[in-house]
């Protein structure tokens, strides 16, 4: 993970990339978003594979959660 930031609910994101090891990817590098609720529990992962960015290596370096709470994650910049 690159980037973990606290929600408004006290849980937590992390974002960053995710190394998958499948045979059928030329480079299987996968943007990654992680949210824990403030005990600790797993609510969700989420794995974004782009296949048009140079070099098939997708990842995101930060985010930040709106005041509606929907969140906002940035992604690496690729030129």
């Amino acid at each position: 993970y690159i980037s973990i930031f606290k929600t408004k609910d006290d849980g937590i994101v992390a974002v960053g990339q995710n190394y998958f090891l499948l045979k059928d990817l030329p480079d299987p590098r996968t943007g990654i978003i992680t949210r824990i609720d403030k005990n600790g529990k797993l609510l969700w992962k989420r794995r974004v594979w782009d296949e048009k960015v140079p070099f098939n290596h997708c990842g995101f370096n930060n985010g930040t959660e709106l005041d509606d709470g929907s969140l906002l994650i940035t992604p690496p910049k690729t030129s």
